[in-house]
């Protein structure tokens, strides 16, 4: 893995976690996941191959009850695809809000 820039080392890591659990689940004989949850999982990747995955997000939702994004980056936050959006912040005094 050495060879690959971070980017592709991250891209190479959605797929086989995705592969590794639709295989678990047909060893299993079980249903496949129903949540797809990814928390943080741009960073490495240019905004070009971020955009890229989401949609590639978008097209695999039909195979997802729910896919939960946790991301600080804009472009991703405001991705247009997306159904809702939870903001979570905290103000000047340290109090933690919320907003759908």
């Amino acid at each position: 893995m050495e060879t690959y820039s971070g980017g592709e080392r991250t891209l190479l890591g959605f797929m086989v976690r995705l592969a590794i659990a639709r295989a678990m689940a047909f060893v299993m004989r079980a249903l496949p996941p129903a949540c797809l949850i990814i928390d943080e999982g741009f960073g490495s990747l240019s905004a070009g191959f971020r955009q890229e995955v989401i949609r590639t997000l978008m097209e695999l939702s039909a195979d997802y009850q729910q896919i939960v994004v946790i991301s600080h980056m804009e472009d991703i936050r405001g991705y247009p695809g997306f159904v809702a959006r939870v903001r979570i912040w905290k103000d000047k005094n340290q109090v933690s809000h919320v907003a759908i």
